[in-house]
């Protein structure tokens, strides 16, 4: 995965103006910014109206502000324009697949699973780490990352759950789209809304993928959520004012719809560190919603990167099949819990599946465990706090990554 420029934010008068720093930004979109205002939105109308702005997102919910093209003389009224709080390029971001990543295709299943069928019953084996301790589910021959994050030690291949699996919950994907007729999430998953140019559809594959890690029949953690696609990218790439009008959506759009257990937003996705992509992640905690995201794939300490960074996001990174700490993964302190990430089997485009790596594949099964819990009226507000610690401790072989926190997910309840 490629990330921005590293961008400084550089005080200019009354305004905080982000600029590239040090190396040329070929990531940023040729004259368009993020502005995030002071004040309630009658000022924005009022700040557009003053520097004659053209716009393309009105912010009105995560903060008040726009998004659009500007010439240099209006950048240059709004550094010292009293009404204005910050200012940002709007910079690509990408999909958070490992780099260098090859991946297998298959059109349709493996050879005898069929969407929608698992075998019930109890394990002694798993007893001890259940989510529940009457309405268990085990899905036989289960991908590997869900039978990880089921059981104490690796090398299992079943995946034992609580059958609420998500029941009254709902997840916004926020991605390049999801094939929403996929039989493998079961009429569970809807279009909601596009933020980018082109088609609805999923083109790009990746958001099919996240989304059935979070929810699909045979490769979800959730089997029951129902999932919302928001696009934000199209092969891979958005922009950071799509996926803050996106952010902006989830605060409006998610009290109009039936998800009484509660909200859930995955974000597989991410540039270098932003102020105003953390603001936008931190409203829509402290809406209520539960947000988990994707530390990166560049090597580097999360806190570089957004929305990885923002402190009230569930930032996670990644572990491979041996239970190592994935070479490809960001890391540090800001990093929450780790999760599967290394060849991971999920929906594909087309009907099928494939298999992916990257912190893209690990952030929703935090997501997808995030719904879990929410089905048994775990509290939003603790959620992240409560994965932490219902994960294993210790288990992963961290290598030099001794600075990131040793929490393996796991879906057993306190």
């Amino acid at each position: 995965m490629h990330f921005t420029a590293l961008l400084a934010i550089l005080p200019l008068g009354s305004a905080l103006v982000v600029r590239s720093g040090g190396l040329t930004n070929i990531d940023a979109a040729d004259g368009r910014y993020v502005v995030k205002i002071k004040g309630d939105s009658t000022n924005v109308d009022k700040v557009i109206k003053s520097v004659s702005a053209n716009t393309d997102h009105l912010y009105n919910h995560v903060f008040n502000g726009w998004a659009g093209k500007l010439t240099a003389d209006q950048v240059k009224k709004l550094q010292h324009h009293p009404d204005i709080e910050a200012v940002e390029v709007d910079d690509f971001f990408k999909a958070n697949y490992a780099e260098g990543e090859s991946f297998s295709y298959e059109e349709g299943l493996p050879d005898g699973e069929e969407y929608g069928k698992t075998s019930t019953g109890q394990s002694t084996e798993f007893a001890p780490w259940m989510a529940s301790s009457k309405k268990r589910a085990v899905q036989k021959k289960a991908p590997w990352n869900l039978a990880r994050i089921s059981n104490k030690k690796a090398g299992k291949n079943t995946y034992t759950y609580d059958k609420a699996a998500g029941t009254g919950t709902c997840v916004y994907v926020l991605d390049s789209g999801i094939e929403t007729t996929h039989p493998g999430f079961q009429g569970r998953a809807k279009f909601l809304k596009n933020f980018v140019d082109g088609s609805d559809s999923d083109e790009a594959g990746h958001g099919t993928h996240v989304a059935g890690i979070i929810g699909s029949s045979n490769y979800g953690v959730a089997k029951n959520t129902t999932l919302y696609a928001v696009k934000v990218t199209d092969a891979g790439r958005g922009l950071k004012s799509d996926l803050i009008a996106a952010l902006d959506f989830v605060v409006k759009d998610a009290p109009t719809r039936a998800c009484p257990k509660g909200v859930v937003v995955n974000i597989s996705n991410g540039g270098f560190f932003s102020r105003l992509v953390n603001d936008a992640a931190r409203k829509v905690f402290r809406a209520g919603y539960f947000v988990a995201a994707a530390a990166g794939n560049a090597e580097l300490p999360a806190m570089k990167f957004s929305p990885a960074s923002e402190t009230t996001v569930c930032t996670v990174g990644a572990i491979d099949q041996k239970d190592a700490f994935a070479d490809y993964s960001n890391y540090g302190p800001a990093v929450k819990v780790l999760a599967p990430g290394t060849n991971v089997t999920s929906l594909w485009r087309g009907g099928g599946i494939k298999v992916a790596s990257g912190t893209s594949m690990a952030s929703p099964h935090v997501a997808g465990l995030g719904a879990y819990y929410l089905s048994f009226a775990v509290e939003k507000i603790d959620l992240c706090n409560y994965i932490t610690q219902t994960a294993l401790k210790g288990v992963v072989k961290m290598g030099a990554r001794t600075d990131t926190p040793n929490l393996l997910i796991n879906n057993r309840k306190l």
